[in-house]
């Protein structure tokens, strides 16, 4: 079935063209102003993508842009702008209103490919209200956050529920190097919440609340999506062309049945390679009994790549290696800070890491290096990758491409 789009633009002309240009890859209703605009989408839709030209008499595109986002949430938003209107459009892209602008007049490769990503994000975000509707059927979230006798971990994954729905969850990538050139080869998509009515939520409570209610699988959901379609759509750099991104999993999703189903959605849809992709698991879910190992075995076979992490000694190691197919082990950042010090107990337990990863043909990464000592001492102790705040905190993917290209 084709992605239904539909064209509002008061000039009869402009909607013949456009629709003659896309009519072989898309279902396409056209309206001549942003009034009928809005009843068409009442009537019927919906559509994955509404593209509205800037100056129409009545209400302008960003005004309806922004009454569409009201009444079809989910439906991708384009607006087309004369020269002199970028500043309108700057704006209604930094309100929310609009996920891109194009001028006009728009070469034919430029507007396929703003739809083609346009398409995907609202696939995307229709799959996560489905994911978002299940747990709600199947949990009553809201019903029990409602009750004044629930815990307050009920109330706060009601609070959840609405992030989830308005948006208010960003991703920022940490850089991971390689020790011995200091490039950049890969990136931690970690997950932020900052409500609209408060500051930064520290992760460690809503992922908690998220276990808890059920809701950790339209959130992973979301992070899986999100870090794959922005990270493939950065420049293809000497710096950025084979990046990776590291995804935390938790415990609960390594055992959802639909986790395997859902990387590969988040894959399809976004045009990411599987081989750029690592999975972080902690320890304790890496060598639990409910671990479908089978699962995870299939997802390494798709060109999927696993981290252990969270784990305290080489033993650990070699004991989720013998059940996992693992490609890198992540050494805790508090063995990385007792280096300088603690030369007799965590510089050599670090040692023994790094020895036993290799010996498993496994490459070590050491976290929380914060100075140019530590990064020598883990050099020193043969150690492959390094990340932490020497290299750089998590910065949202504008700040990180700056510093990919050296800006």
């Amino acid at each position: 079935m084709k992605p239904r789009v539909l064209l509002v633009d008061d000039d009869a002309k402009i909607l013949s063209g456009l629709r003659r240009q896309l009519h072989s890859r898309y279902e396409v209703t056209v309206a001549d102003g942003g009034e009928r605009g809005l009843a068409t989408i009442t009537e019927q839709g919906p559509f994955a993508v509404v593209i509205s030209d800037m100056r129409m008499p009545g209400m302008d595109g960003a005004t309806f842009l922004s009454r569409v986002r009201t009444s079809a949430p989910l439906t991708t938003r384009v607006l087309l702008t004369g020269q002199t209107e970028p500043s309108a459009a700057i704006r209604a892209i930094n309100d929310g209103q609009i996920f891109r602008f194009l001028n006009k007049p728009c070469p034919p490769e430029v507007l396929d490919r703003c739809l083609q990503e346009a398409v995907v994000r609202y696939q995307a975000a229709r799959d996560e209200e489905s994911a978002l509707a299940a747990v709600l059927t199947d949990r009553r979230v809201l019903d029990s956050a409602l009750d004044p006798t629930v815990p307050a971990g009920d109330a706060l994954a009601a609070e959840l529920v609405d992030a989830l729905r308005n948006g208010e969850f960003h991703l920022r990538y940490q850089p991971i190097v390689d020790l011995a050139s200091e490039r950049v080869i890969g990136v931690e998509a970690l997950v932020r919440w900052t409500p609209a009515h408060a500051g930064l939520v520290p992760a460690s409570r809503f992922i908690h609340a998220a276990e808890s209610s059920g809701l950790i699988r339209p959130l992973g959901r979301w992070v899986m999506s999100a870090a794959c379609q922005e990270v493939a759509s950065w420049p293809a750099l000497a710096a950025t062309e084979s990046l990776r991104v590291h995804i935390n999993l938790s415990e609960s999703q390594l055992r959802d049945p639909q986790l395997a189903d859902d990387l590969q959605q988040a894959l399809t849809l976004s045009g990411f390679d599987a081989s750029r992709v690592t999975l972080e698991i902690d320890h304790g879910a890496a060598l639990s009994e409910k671990l479908p190992q089978a699962s995870l075995r299939r997802l390494c076979d798709r060109g999927m790549r696993l981290a252990l992490c969270g784990f305290t000694d080489a033993a650990l190691l070699r004991d989720a290696a013998e059940r996992l197919p693992l490609a890198v082990a992540k050494i805790r950042r508090h063995l990385t800070a007792l280096l300088p010090t603690d030369e007799q107990h965590s510089g050599v337990l670090f040692s023994q890491i790094v020895a036993t990863a290799h010996d498993l043909g496994i490459r070590a990464v050491a976290e929380g290096i914060e100075t140019d000592q530590q990064r020598d001492l883990c050099r020193e102790r043969g150690c492959d990758l390094g990340q932490g705040y020497r290299y750089g905190s998590p910065v949202e993917a504008g700040e990180l491409l700056s510093l990919l290209v050296g800006a």
